[in-house]
C-alpha cells in the first residue's frame, strides 16, 4: 500500500513557507485526527493559526459544516488582511 511507504509521501519544507497558514481540523475527523492536525500547525510555528470545527468530520467543506468552515476562512482572511471583499466571482475575470 503506497500510503505506508514513507519514501513515497509528499514532503513539506515548512521553513520555506513565509505567509500565514490556516490549519483547520474537524473535531470528529477520524482520517486526520485533531491531534495530528495540531502537530501540523505547530510545524509552521508562529505563521499558523489552528482552528477546530466542533462536531465536524473530515468532510467539513461540504454538508452541514460547510458554512461554518467558510465563515472561519472568511474571518481569518479578514484578520490577516488577505480578504478579497469583492468575493470569488470577481476573481473569475482574472483567469
Amino acid at each position: 500500500m503506497f500510503y505506508r511507504r514513507r519514501n513515497q509521501h509528499s514532503r513539506v519544507d515548512y521553513d520555506k513557507i513565509s505567509g500565514p497558514v490556516l490549519v483547520v481540523a474537524g473535531s470528529e475527523d477520524k482520517c486526520c485526527v485533531p491531534r495530528m492536525v495540531k502537530a501540523t500547525a505547530k510545524r509552521y510555528g508562529n505563521r499558523s493559526d489552528y482552528v477546530e470545527v466542533a462536531g465536524a468530520d473530515h468532510m467539513m467543506i461540504t454538508g452541514p459544516f460547510m458554512q461554518k468552515t467558510l465563515d472561519i476562512l472568511d474571518e481569518w482572511t479578514q484578520a490577516k488582511g488577505i480578504h478579497n471583499s469583492a468575493g470569488p466571482a470577481a476573481q473569475l475575470g482574472d483567469i
